[in-house]
């Protein structure tokens, strides 16, 4: 967001954000790469509550429909 705000208010002419929030402050934006993203937790807290919903959250089926909302997000195939 600071970033984009920035721009828009004519501090600075370029930077670097993701395209979701590019897009949402209406700027231009070029694709640069994408990045892959891992989440890691502790062999012994695997299986409690909080861990188990973000397991959930991050399920192929439910991120999936979270980035086709999304613009700039993917989820690769494997």
């Amino acid at each position: 967001e600071e970033v984009c705000r920035s721009i828009e208010s004519g501090e600075t002419d370029i930077g670097l954000t993701i395209r979701y929030t590019a897009e949402k402050h209406g700027l231009k934006w070029i694709h640069i790469a994408w990045e892959p993203y891992e989440c890691y937790v502790l062999k012994n807290r695997v299986w409690k509550s909080p861990i188990e919903e973000i397991r959930k959250i991050l399920s192929k089926n439910s991120i999936t429909g979270i980035t086709a909302v999304m613009p700039g997000y993917r989820v690769p195939d494997q």
